[in-house]
């Protein structure tokens, strides 16, 4: 063997050297791998940092000030555009870390995956719509059309305190024939038909809905009752008692019919005795009890309470005007 063999046969030696050595390191290391069944991925889950977005930052200062349920329908409101799930996450500064777009179970409540889809939201906007065009529909004629498709604000709110309500509309006139059953034209009517040209999301209650004891509150989209000092003693009997709001009233949870000789106390949400007052048959006759004042005793006149059938209870004429 010459020289220069040897020279390439130790070259050849010392690499197959290196790469055992770097074979038996890479065995020796912990390999990670990350995915689901149908997936996986060589190394770990690199996980995103959390930076702050400015303009979520931003949008979410102006609901600082704001009561809860006010600060939850404003959020509804400026979400109310988007129409995906990401889009209205990344709005209000929202990262998601980690493995959370594919689940790890192959079933989703009984339903195989691959048959499982992310909807996108019904965003308020126009939409064709079906809209009658007669009002006053006599069935021995024929109306042609009797309905058209015209562009109406439709989709969700995302809150219940909202609904999708026209911020702009416009007016077309449409012509509708009137026929007889043998097709002959017995008129046009001119039909004006109205159409929504931008949508909004919008309080389902208006100031219009509340009463005299009521406060409109546009953030809140309800009515809120003003004489709080009542509503305060009416919550303190709450076992009893119950709030309306709508009234603005405290009322009792439970009415009961009450027998002969009681009647139902508001107050109390019990029956109770009619005071001062004797029954007798279908009678009725007031008794006041005396009351001892000094060395004098007063005495309340008696009451007699003739039943609405009596025929003495009819107004007679004025002796004077005879």
């Amino acid at each position: 063997m010459t020289e220069s063999t040897k020279r390439i046969w130790q070259w050849i030696s010392f690499k197959c050297f290196i790469l055992n050595m770097l074979f038996t390191i890479s065995l020796a290391q912990e390999v990670h791998f990350h995915g689901d069944q149908d997936f996986v991925y060589p190394g770990g889950i690199r996980r995103r940092i959390d930076r702050p977005d400015h303009n979520a930052i931003s949008m979410n200062k102006k609901y600082d000030n704001l009561t809860e349920l006010a600060r939850s329908i404003q959020i509804a409101k400026d979400l109310s555009t988007m129409d995906s799930v990401d889009d209205i996450l990344a709005a209000v500064g929202v990262v998601e870390t980690g493995n959370t777009g594919v689940g790890l179970s192959s079933r989703v409540g009984g339903v195989e995956r691959s048959k499982v889809e992310i909807p996108k939201s019904a965003v308020c906007m126009p939409e064709l719509q079906v809209v009658e065009l007669v009002e006053d529909n006599d069935p021995t004629k024929i109306y042609l059309p009797t309905c058209t498709r015209a562009k109406r604000c439709g989709g969700c709110c995302t809150h219940s305190a909202l609904s999708c309500q026209p911020s702009k509309t416009d007016v077309r006139n449409v012509v509708v024939q009137v026929r007889d059953q043998s097709f002959k034209l017995i008129e046009k009517k001119l039909v004006a038909l109205e159409e929504h040209t931008e949508c909004m999301c919008n309080c389902r209650v208006k100031a219009e809905h509340c009463i005299d004891k009521h406060r409109y509150s546009e953030d809140e989209c309800r009515c809120i009752c003003k004489n709080t000092d009542e509503e305060e003693k009416c919550e303190r009997e709450h076992k009893i008692k119950r709030w309306d709001p709508e009234t603005c009233t405290c009322r009792c949870l439970r009415v009961e019919e009450c027998s002969t000789g009681l009647f139902f106390d508001q107050n109390a949400c019990s029956c109770k005795a009619i005071p001062g007052r004797l029954w007798f048959g279908n009678s009725k006759i007031g008794i006041y009890p005396s009351r001892q004042d000094g060395n004098n005793r007063h005495f309340s006149p008696s009451v007699f309470v003739i039943d609405a059938a009596d025929p003495r209870r009819k107004p007679k004429d004025d002796p004077e005007r005879t």
